[in-house]
């Protein structure tokens, strides 16, 4: 797990999470903003998440639901301790950018 700015992270939320053999999960926490890196042997699930709006854009050219069912634990772990504010959050979403760049990622709703 990597957390952004060089602020103290709580962990706690990782508590009881269980990643399964031969699976590897990148965890990047900017704050609002997490991006989330699932692998299984040659299969893959790319997920950026916006906390706030609590959306996501996944790219998983693979369609491994069980490396979907992961990142989304993760992620909803993850919004469930997110002190944030979700005001106005939708006109600011740093996601349409990257959408833009990554027109076969698909919209999720998290949380």
């Amino acid at each position: 797990m990597t957390h952004g700015r060089g602020f103290q992270h709580f962990t706690g939320w990782l508590d009881g999470f269980v990643v399964p053999n031969g699976v590897r999960v990148d965890f990047v926490d900017f704050g609002r903003r997490c991006d989330v890196y699932v692998v299984r042997g040659g299969r893959a699930v790319t997920v950026v998440a916006d906390l706030a709006v609590r959306r996501a854009l996944v790219e998983d050219g693979n369609g491994d639901g069980e490396l979907m069912t992961l990142a989304s634990a993760l992620l909803a772990r993850r919004i469930a301790v997110w002190p944030g504010s979700r005001a106005g959050a939708a006109d600011e979403s740093p996601l349409w950018a990257i959408a833009v760049l990554v027109p076969s990622a698909r919209w999720v709703t998290i949380g």
